[in-house]
């Protein structure tokens, strides 16, 4: 990963304050290395993807309102995806007009499902972050590449990198144009054939793509090419412009920031940037670029939708952890309670000793002994609700956290849990929720039996019902749901960890 922080002012050139890269595979791994280098205090900040976790397509909108542009692509982007559409997370940015030849609603559209958009978010939560926005590598290069735009002129910014490389053309800081280009410059390509031929495919890539630019955006004139090449391929840029007849050039990051703060790293940024480095600093930009005018993108979940309770495993470690919290206080107390009592009886058995005698015949017996007995037998049942909440204060986070990470693994966009019932027992389990889909019911259900805890267990009871018009949340047609797993003949009191209450129709 590579992190990135930029200062901007109204004059003078955007200041690069902050960079520096560090390995990291997941999400998690990404936040905890920032939460250790800003000491958990992390300021607003924008992540951005990888290629996969996101769609991208140039189209054309229907003739339709703008503002309706979105929803009438997303029904013609459908057979595009192999996800559900109606609840995808779509971005729509408008190609200037002034660049074709002829009026037309041409757009870029980016999507990803509501799950990654679902899973993204609650992964956040889970570490105790959430994103200001989540980017993706071509708007966040769009940022790069407007920076070394001539008045009037359109640029081209290509950016090679370990695993593949990014053509953006930019004009007035819009995005005009974005290619995937499948070719890598990495240490793989350090031996002469190898760089030759990853040269000569993005060569002629870059080719294809500004031949299909001049046919596209006839009013506007490239100024120039910019090549971000990394470490070690400085001199590619020659066979580069042997290849293609615009005019290209090294991209020189110094020209266009202030990287003083930088010290030696600034000098060696200025010329060599990597692909991570730029999407990060790009990202960075977002705020010069949105007083440019600009649109600045975000793959979040809308605020307002209809929101589902998130299973991750912070939620699932605080019910665990409050239930056990619950019964090491009141286990705490009863010892403490029986404490008190045993003094008192061992005090009344010296007060029996001292009488010296025992009682016969129908004289009553004493009220001293009875009251020890009554003590006596409350310090027994004392005594077994104490070690029963030890048993369960032992077994609370294993019996509960096992069935929230389970439940949390099969999220699904058109179906969320409201609340968990398992029985002391551990086989009596009570399933809570809610659905737009009712289709989507049993695809759940054979997911979920695949989990180590659902394995073998039959639901013997389901209850669906639809919600009365005054529950109805953001979103219409939703129905509730129980599901009920008994074991034979058991009936024993539940201890619930309910998602329900305020959660309900209400981020990653």
């Amino acid at each position: 990963m590579s992190y990135a922080s930029v200062e901007t002012a109204e004059d003078g050139l955007p200041v690069l304050s902050r960079l520096f890269t560090q390995h990291a595979d997941t999400q998690a791994d990404v936040i905890h290395v920032l939460q250790r280098e800003w000491k958990r205090r992390v300021p607003a900040t924008a992540l951005v993807l990888d290629r996969g976790q996101y769609s991208l397509a140039a189209t054309e909108a229907p003739d339709v309102p703008r503002e309706e542009w979105a929803e009438a692509l997303r029904w013609q982007l459908s057979d595009l995806v192999e996800y559900p559409v109606d609840d995808a997370v779509l971005q729509l940015l408008a190609v200037p007009e002034a660049t074709q030849l002829r009026a037309s609603n041409a757009s870029i559209v980016l999507m990803c499902s509501h799950q990654q958009a679902l899973q993204l978010d609650t992964e956040a939560a889970d570490e105790g972050m959430v994103w200001s926005a989540i980017e993706v590598p071509e708007t966040a290069l769009r940022n790069i590449c407007a920076l070394g735009e001539e008045d009037g002129k359109a640029h081209a910014l290509m950016v090679f990198g370990e695993h593949y490389s990014v053509l953006v053309v930019t004009f007035q800081g819009e995005l005009l144009m974005a290619r995937t280009i499948e070719v890598a410059l990495s240490s793989d390509t350090q031996d002469e054939g190898s760089r030759s031929a990853a040269i000569g495919r993005a060569g002629l890539e870059i080719l294809r793509t500004l031949d299909t630019f001049e046919r596209i955006h006839s009013q506007v004139v490239l100024a120039h090419v910019s090549v971000a090449l990394p470490q070690g391929f400085e001199n590619a840029i020659e066979v580069l412009r042997d290849l293609v007849y615009q005019p290209l050039k090294c991209l020189q990051l110094s020209e266009h920031l202030d990287l003083s703060r930088l010290g030696e790293q600034g000098e060696r940024i200025g010329q060599v940037a990597s692909f991570n480095e730029l999407c990060a600093i790009g990202a960075a930009l977002r705020p010069w670029s949105e007083r440019r005018g600009v649109l600045q993108i975000s793959m979040q979940l809308p605020q307002g939708a209809l929101a589902e309770p998130s299973w991750g495993l912070e939620k699932g470690a605080t019910w665990a952890g409050a239930l056990v919290a619950v019964a090491v206080v009141a286990s705490v107390g009863l010892n403490l309670w029986g404490m008190r009592q045993q003094r008192l009886a061992d005090e009344l058995e010296k007060s029996v000793a001292s009488l010296g005698g025992t009682t016969t015949g129908t004289v009553p017996r004493p009220r001293i002994l009875v009251e020890l007995e009554e003590l006596r037998e409350t310090e027994q049942r004392q005594r077994a609700i104490k070690e029963a909440l030890t048993r369960m204060s032992a077994e609370a986070v294993g019996s509960y956290s096992g069935y929230l990470k389970a439940l949390s693994r099969q999220s699904q966009g058109a179906l969320w849990i409201t609340g968990l019932t398992v029985q002391p027992n551990g086989l009596d389990v009570e399933l809570r929720g809610r659905m737009t889909d009712p289709r989507q019911l049993p695809v759940y259900l054979e997911h979920l039996a695949a989990e180590q805890l659902f394995r073998g267990r039959r639901f013997a009871q389901l209850e669906i019902k639809a919600l009365a018009a005054n529950e109805q949340t953001a979103h219409a047609n939703v129905s509730e749901f129980s599901l009920r797993a008994r074991a034979n003949g058991a009936a024993a009191a539940a201890s619930s960890a309910d998602a329900g209450g305020a959660k309900e129709g209400a981020r990653p």
